[in-house]
């Protein structure tokens, strides 16, 4: 997968977008890929606590949310981090 992150004079990319918006896009992933994962993350960790509730164990939702939610953002990151350092064209 080829990424063309060059600007034109400075002043934006081909899209209008400033220098700084494509730095802070993702590598690997499209935003959609992001939020999809992020929600569902949410969504098996809601299921996780529903279960419980409904066996009537001890619950609170708080802790799987935060958990999946770190994890799944840890992971995102990780990914992008590995694509940024094996990218050799994003070092010009």
């Amino acid at each position: 997968m080829s990424i063309d992150r060059s600007s034109s004079g400075g002043s934006g990319n081909a899209l209008g977008r400033s220098s700084i918006m494509t730095s802070l896009s993702p590598l690997h992933f499209v935003w959609f890929d992001i939020l999809a994962r992020s929600g569902a993350a949410a969504l098996f960790s809601l299921m996780i606590g529903l279960e419980r509730f409904l066996n009537r164990r001890s619950v609170d939702f708080r802790p799987f949310f935060i958990v999946s939610k770190a994890s799944c953002s840890l992971v995102i990151g990780l990914i992008e981090g590995s694509f940024a350092i094996t990218d050799p064209s994003l070092f010009h």
